[in-house]
C-alpha cells in the first residue's frame, strides 16, 4: 500500500508529524461544507494539512484538499490560494470561479482540478483529545517493527516523541515520551530478539496515548 501523506505540526519551532490521537479528527472539511475524496494514491482520505500551536493554541495554517462536489468554501474567512491541476498550479486568471450557494461564498472547479490549496490560514482548531507527534525518523530498524506498524503505530519508528493533551484546541499538557520508547527498543534488542512473533512486538513497543 502506498504511503500516506501525513499532516504536520510546527511546535516549539521543530515540525512533527501525527503518529496517532484520540477522539474525532484533529480536523474535519466536513464541518466546514465540504467532503474530501481521494486525491491520489499516497492522499486516499483526499485532505492533508499544516498545523502550529502558538502559546498553547493549535492553529490550522494550510489545507490541500479534493472536494467530490468541486466546491469548495472559505476557511477563517480567507479563500482560495491556487488550484492544482495534473500537480501544476493554475496561474492567477485562472483561478476557480466565485459564487454563492445558499448564501454562502463558495469556489467551484471543474473536473481539471485535482486538489485545492488554502495558505496563510489562522483558524483555531477546537479539537479535544490526545496526540502524539513524533520527528526524528530512524532509518535502519529491524524488518520485524513493520509488524507492530501494521497493527498499532509507527512511533517506536522515532527517536522523539510528544504526547500532548488539548482541550477545545488549547493545550494543556505536554509529555515527552521519547527516553520512555527508548527504553522499549533497547528492551525489545535484548528480550525478544528473534522471537518476532506479532504478538511480541506489540506487547513490548506499546506506549499507550
Amino acid at each position: 500500500m502506498t504511503e500516506q501523506i501525513r499532516d504536520s505540526y510546527i511546535y516549539d519551532n521543530e515540525c512533527y508529524e501525527l503518529s496517532e490521537h484520540t477522539g474525532m479528527d484533529v480536523f474535519s472539511p466536513r464541518d466546514y461544507g465540504m467532503f474530501p475524496e481521494m486525491i491520489h494514491t499516497g492522499c486516499r482520505r483526499g485532505y492533508y494539512a499544516d498545523f502550529e500551536i502558538v502559546n498553547g493554541i493549535l492553529y490550522l495554517r494550510r489545507l490541500t484538499i479534493r472536494d467530490r462536489n468541486g466546491r469548495y468554501y472559505p476557511l477563517g474567512g480567507i479563500g482560495l490560494i491556487s488550484a492544482k491541476v495534473c500537480q501544476t498550479v493554475l496561474p492567477k486568471n485562472q483561478r476557480l470561479k466565485r459564487t454563492k450557494l445558499a448564501g454562502k461564498t463558495v469556489y467551484l472547479a471543474d473536473e481539471s482540478v485535482s486538489a485545492a490549496v488554502y495558505s496563510g490560514l489562522n483558524l483555531k482548531v477546537p479539537f479535544t483529545g490526545k496526540m502524539r507527534l513524533v520527528n526524528d525518523h530512524i532509518d535502519v530498524l529491524p524488518y520485524e517493527f513493520d509488524l507492530y506498524m501494521l497493527f498499532v503505530s509507527d512511533a517506536h519508528c522515532y527517536r522523539k516523541i510528544l504526547d500532548l493533551s488539548v482541550d477545545r484546541g488549547v493545550v494543556v499538557n505536554v509529555v515527552d515520551r521519547s527516553e520512555e520508547m527508548e527504553h522499549k527498543r533497547l528492551e525489545y534488542y535484548n528480550t525478544i530478539g528473534s522471537n518476532s512473533e506479532t504478538e511480541n512486538v506489540v506487547r513490548c513497543l506499546r506506549l499507550e496515548l
